[in-house]
């Protein structure tokens, strides 16, 4: 005899009685099965209505979705899974409409999308993630259920790559920002924002570089998205006492001769600008760099406007930023960074033209080093090593013209790294390590950064999860999938990353994750 019950609109689980015709319990646990005498569901009802916390299986009794129900009504959390076990979804409800996040994962488990429902319609931000890695690749906001405002597209270490603007549903706009050049210098737009709240984008710094030089004008806001200043800079020096960005009062002391002692200028009543002291040769002998009051920097700037010798930069609290020399308005020598509390955050030496080089090592603010490293001409070359703020190693290698290449070892989270690079890209085996046993996690080839042969991801327990092959970056052939005790519980051909066979039936790859 079949009986149907519809969940929420969305599970149409058949109830059907193992050769008999069994009645349901109204108030009471009730087991429910598949044609094939497997459990389909069970759980409570009460007054005959489904009640507390319901579980539904596939044919083959693995557990297809959990979660509770209160009276006809889904409730709480919901998880789904796929035949072989692994997370597929998790959707919050409330009266059986989505009420909260939502998460979607893919066939290899990882989370890939979090969506925000308010009585089953999207609201909210709506994050997608990278498939290898559990870190956001795209935020899209959603009012009303349709994309609409800014949105933001992440690089895998974080930095905010474009700003996508949506309107109604649709894409209106892109625009890249916070982007490297292949010298890996800053290039383009680049827009800093304030890191009290990751969520909310609050635009602290923006500016353009070129070749890792900043170029035109820099703008810093406050909080509230207020102006607090505008910088202008030509290849990474500023161009002091900018007409079109000011109005401002220039006072100036003599010398008993008429020659000019001392040059100020003001900004509202405030010192603002640079400041200088002549000799009475007419050679400035001291200068100083105000913004609105504050002291930023001392030294000395020549007749052109270059800084020249010795100075020191101070943060916008008063305490010391940096100290050193230099030449012709570029660093040059050895300089020294701090942190607001005074202690080093960085020391090293510059080349002439202002270009890192020789051995630079960088601290955390309790002292302890956070990475040493080593440049040539302003390029990242030779021995690289980043440590954790109590000491432990996280990152080892060395790089030649500003790339990786050779032995490279990596912590990231759980797992450890392990494999070479030829000018900036993966080569060869790669190996990765769960960091709780030292179990091999993963292990796989790769030419000139692009996967390729066999492929093989293992359980903590040194059991396989999943293998299979990549001809030069598409996934080719059978790959297998494996529960944690070895058992094969699931096999997709690929033909050229293309085509798919999920168990032998062909499928469009792009519905492969789905099929149930």
């Amino acid at each position: 005899m079949n009986r149907f019950i519809m969940i929420g609109g969305l599970l149409l689980l058949p109830w059907i009685s193992s050769g008999q015709d069994n009645e349901i319990d109204p108030d009471g646990y009730n087991i429910f099965y598949h044609a094939n005498g497997s459990k389909s569901a069970e759980g409570y009802f009460q007054n005959g209505q489904p009640t507390g916390y319901w579980k539904n299986y596939y044919e083959d009794g693995t557990l297809r979705s959990e979660g509770n129900r209160e009276g006809k009504f889904l409730d709480s959390t919901w998880i789904f899974y796929r035949e072989d076990g692994l997370l597929k979804e998790k959707i919050s409800y409330e009266k059986s409409m989505r009420h909260g996040y939502s998460e979607e994962y893919n066939e290899e488990g990882m989370l890939i999308r979090k969506v925000p429902y308010v009585n089953d319609t999207i609201e909210g931000v709506l994050k997608e993630y990278y498939s290898d890695i559990e870190k956001v690749n795209f935020e899209i906001p959603y009012t009303t259920g349709l994309s609409d405002g800014p949105g933001y597209e992440y690089a895998k270490d974080g930095r905010v790559i474009s700003v996508n603007t949506y309107e109604k549903g649709a894409l209106r706009s892109t625009l890249p920002i916070n982007r490297y050049n292949k010298a890996k210098e800053r290039q383009g737009l680049w827009i800093e924002y304030y890191e009290d709240d990751p969520d909310l984008k609050i635009k602290r710094i923006e500016g353009r570089y070129k070749a890792g030089l900043k170029n035109g004008y820099f703008r810093e806001y406050d909080k509230r998205g207020e102006l607090l200043s505008t910088t202008k800079y030509l290849n990474g020096q500023v161009i002091e006492n900018v007409e079109e960005l000011m109005n401002v009062e220039i006072v100036r002391e003599y010398f008993p001769d008429a020659k000019v002692k001392k040059e100020k200028t003001y900004l509202a009543g405030k010192p603002h600008g640079v400041w200088k002291e002549y000799n009475d040769s007419g050679n400035v002998v001291n200068a100083w760099i105000y913004d609105k009051g504050i002291l930023l920097g001392q030294g000395i700037v020549d007749a052109n406007g270059l800084k020249q010798g010795p100075w020191i930069e101070y943060y916008r609290e008063g305490e010391k930023r940096a100290e050193g020399e230099y030449l012709d308005g570029a660093r040059i020598g050895a300089w020294k960074f701090f942190h607001l509390n005074g202690k080093i955050a960085q020391k090293g030496k510059y080349k002439e033209g202002g270009k890192a080089h020789g051995r630079w090592v960088w601290y955390f603010d309790n002292g302890m080093v956070l990475k040493e490293e080593n440049y040539r001409k302003g390029l990242e070359d030779g021995d690289f090593t980043e440590y954790d703020s109590t000491g432990n190693e996280l990152v080892r290698g060395s790089y030649i013209d500003g790339l990786e290449d050779g032995e490279w070892w990596v912590i990231e989270g759980d797992y450890r790294h392990e494999g070479a690079y030829i000018e900036g890209l993966m080569h060869g085996e790669w190996k990765g390590y769960y960091r709780s046993n030292e179990q091999l996690a993963f292990k796989g080839n790769y030419i000139e950064g692009v996967p390729d042969g066999k492929h093989v991801y293992y359980y903590d327990n040194g059991r396989k999860m999943l293998e299979g092959k990549y001809q030069m970056g598409l996934k080719q052939g059978d790959w297998k999938r494996y529960d944690e005790s070895g058992f094969p519980v699931l096999t997709i051909y690929y033909n050229e990353g293309k085509d798919a066979k999920l168990d032998g039936k062909k499928v469009d790859l792009e519905e492969a994750e789905v099929v149930e």
